[in-house]
């Protein structure tokens, strides 16, 4: 018992566990004056001890009411806990949100009040992040996803453009059985074959291919992973007739699947010069009459020059209405009456009309055939010095294909999203189940450790109660246990907070004669029961120097490393010592080294030794005990220091560990 500067009595030492806590320990009176505090308390306040002891309840806390916590104090039975949340007034002035565990304990005639209180800013902090974390995330994923779909979108519809307009026929085959999956106008118009009667089908099922044997040749060179150019080849067409064409090909790969690309064009032999205009002509005139789509061709004044029959069947125009110098005004006329326009006045379809002629670009449109049945994409195409083109289309199938092509990408897209939130959700419950685990470890460490605190402190004062020898022994036995389970539960909670990364260091002075002397007194006795020799090699010139650091989780390094070496050494001595292993500007590199002549460590066991809850065998945990947790928390320690921990070991003759840690130098004062 000391007395304090005021005059009271320190009837309430706090232990070493106590003292390393990581939370704040506050004992006060009746009078909520402070009777014992810890480290922690002085960090968490900015007091150092001396202030506190001579400060109460009132001075430190921003929502406190005297009279009623008084009396809410005087009410609770002894060993009472209770739980509470608060601010707390630093010395600065500034408010820090905390978390208060208060718990009685009874000495004779005497109360007093333990408050164990944690400091919440760092957990707010990180739950405020955490959320924001979420919506940027969210609003990345959204605009990613938002713009994948744009380009897919723009992807497909140039796909379809380029591939329904060229002018050269293609054709799109699976390698695996040769279907067809895509055709397009052109390769309607030089087949003869509807697109729907050649989807599905192969070459070899139209017998497009005038020499079966240059099918063969083909497909050997194209299956060989060349790319054909320059095969001439006879083509048949749906009504029999033979062309000499070009073709090309090559095999390409899309998605799981391999498909042959090809294109045919027509070619005209030398031997056939002299019949080459008509031929021309016939040729024209044949993809003219055989062309799918309606054909009309205008001069610049909008007479017209030729059309096609298909044109006639589309539109559905009368025999011998159209002929060549036919106005475009009267056409106008005869749809406008008919109702092709709507509701439209005639002057504005006629001035549209003659908007779409004087265009110096193609122009598109869709309208709808007079039935309404089919659905017409009309294409104005200026041909300067001779008029202009308009085809009209039915594209009715085409836009069915369209509709179910764009039902894929649906499809593909809703895939994608639901892809997306399953990994947003597996992500978020392998971030909540991480933080449900630091939660837990954290919280049931700190519920277990109050009742314990209880437990210790009622040992304490039924000491002074007067036992008896056997009361005695069996109070230590108590007490022995309590205090290793405490030292568990420290332990479980440092390695929760070291795997969390929320492990704070504290950087004050201190000199390296306090590290040595206080792992002396704490080992002494077990060096002593054991009778085992002990050396702590600390050379002068450093243990004469001040240095920057946390000196408890240093202590606490060394201490695991210490404790295992007594621990398996039954015979010999334990030695300590520290060496500079590199200095440099206002830091300084210090190895710490510990070695035994104790049982040693086979090579095959050393990938367990810094792995939490592990032991290197069975029998060793039953012989020596401990949870496997010490070596894994000073390894973390140490990477935590700035440094790194390893060993070195002679099974049967005795190991040495080792560990660095970066320190700040400094004089004591020094901030």
């Amino acid at each position: 018992m000391t007395t304090l500067q005021d005059g009271r009595e320190d009837c309430f030492p706090l232990s070493l566990t106590e003292e390393r806590l990581p939370d704040a320990i506050f004992v006060h009176g009746d009078d909520g004056r402070f009777v014992a505090v810890n480290r922690q308390a002085c960090a968490l306040t900015g007091f150092s001890r001396e202030e506190l002891l001579r400060m109460s309840v009132l001075d430190i806390e921003a929502d406190y009411d005297a009279i009623g916590a008084q009396a809410k104090w005087r009410a609770m039975p002894a060993d009472a806990v209770g739980k509470l949340a608060g601010r707390h007034r630093r010395k600065d002035g500034t408010l820090v949100p905390v978390e208060i565990h208060v718990g009685v304990k009874q000495d004779g005639d005497r109360r007093f009040y333990v408050g164990v209180v944690r400091d919440l800013t760092e957990r707010l902090r990180q739950e405020a992040e955490l959320r924001e974390a979420r919506e940027r995330v969210l609003a990345l994923e959204t605009e990613r996803r938002e713009r994948a779909e744009g380009e897919l979108q723009g992807s497909l519809d140039r796909y379809r453009a380029v591939f329904d307009h060229s002018l050269v026929a293609i054709v799109v085959a699976r390698l695996s059985d040769g279907a067809i999956v895509e055709v397009n106008d052109a390769f309607v118009a030089i087949s003869g074959h509807a697109r729907e009667e050649v989807i599905g089908k192969s070459t070899q099922d139209l017998d497009l291919w005038g020499d079966p044997e240059e099918r063969v040749r083909f497909l050997q060179r194209v299956g060989s992973g060349e790319a054909v150019t320059d095969l001439v080849a006879r083509f048949r067409r749906k009504d029999g007739e033979i062309r000499k064409t070009m073709i090309t090909g090559k095999v390409v790969r899309i998605g799981v699947e391999s498909f042959l690309i090809g294109q045919i064009a027509d070619t005209v032999a030398l031997s056939d010069a002299k019949a080459a205009l008509e031929r021309e002509r016939v040729l024209v005139q044949a993809i003219v009459d055989h062309s799918p789509n309606g054909l009309l061709m205008l001069a610049e004044d909008g007479r017209n020059i030729w059309h096609n029959a298909r044109l006639e069947e589309l539109l559905e125009y009368p025999p011998g209405f159209l002929r060549p110098g036919t106005e475009l005004e009267d056409v106008v006329r005869f749809n406008h009456a008919r109702g092709d326009y709507g509701g439209e006045p005639f002057e504005q379809a006629l001035e549209r009309s003659h908007a779409l002629r004087t265009a110096k670009s193609p122009a598109r449109y869709i309208r709808h055939a007079k039935a309404g049945t089919r659905m017409l994409e009309v294409e104005v195409i200026p041909m300067p010095g001779v008029g202009y083109l308009v085809s009209y289309a039915d594209v009715t199938e085409r836009r069915l294909h369209e509709q179910k092509l764009e039902s894929l990408v649906e499809a593909r897209t809703d895939e994608l999203r639901r892809s997306l939130l399953e990994l947003e959700f597996a992500r978020d419950a392998a971030e909540a189940a991480n933080r449900a685990k630091s939660v837990f470890l954290t919280n049931m460490s700190h519920e277990l450790r109050t009742p314990l605190n209880g437990i210790l402190g009622m040992a304490i004062l039924l000491k002074r109660t007067g036992l008896t020898e056997r009361q005695e022994d069996l109070l230590a036995k108590i007490e022995s246990s309590g205090r290793r389970l405490t030292e568990l539960l420290v332990e479980i909670l440092d390695l929760s907070q070291l795997e969390a990364g929320s492990l704070p260091l504290a950087n004050e002075p201190f000199p390296l004669t306090t590290l040595c002397r206080s792992i002396h007194e704490r080992f002494v006795a077990r060096l002593e029961e054991k009778r085992l020799g002990f050396a702590c090699h600390f050379p002068a010139g450093l243990r004469d120097r001040t240095f920057r650091g946390d000196a408890l989780r240093l202590e606490q390094v060394l201490a695991h490393l210490l404790d295992n070496a007594i621990k398996f050494t039954d015979a010999g001595e334990v030695s300590a010592s520290v060496e500079v292993a590199g200095e440099h500007g206002a830091s300084v590199l210090l190895r710490f080294q510990v070695t035994d002549t104790g049982i040693g460590i086979a090579p095959d066991q050393g990938a367990k030794l810094f792995q939490a809850f592990q032991q290197l065998d069975d029998s060793a945990s039953r012989r020596y005990g401990g949870a496997g947790l010490g070596l894994a928390i000073a390894k973390r320690l140490a990477l935590l220091m700035g440094g790194d921990m390893g060993y070195a070991s002679v099974p049967g003759k005795g190991s040495t560990f080792w560990f660095t840690a970066r320190l700040g130098t400094g004089e004591i004062g020094d901030r």
